[in-house]
């Protein structure tokens, strides 16, 4: 089976700029999407985190990477 992914994001109509974030890992079989914190400064920033995290970690050959990936991203969300 061969798959064709793509991702588009949109700003909206009330926000300036575009806080959501998405990554694609073919490789893999993963897609992830991060939605924007609501105006909330730096979203932007904690939405590409979260989704570069994941993407990372569940990249790595272990069976707990995707756990891992989603805990990291948890933490990194949080931190920013």
């Amino acid at each position: 089976m061969t798959l064709a992914l793509h991702g588009v994001t949109d700003v909206g109509r009330v926000r300036r700029n575009n806080q959501d974030a998405y990554g694609i890992d073919a490789a893999h079989g993963l897609i992830v999407v991060a939605d924007g914190m609501g105006g909330h400064a730096a979203g932007e920033v904690a939405s590409r985190l979260a989704v570069d995290t994941v993407v990372l970690c569940a990249g790595q050959e272990s069976e707990r990477g995707l756990v891992a990936a989603l805990e990291a991203a948890g933490i990194a969300h949080t931190v920013i």
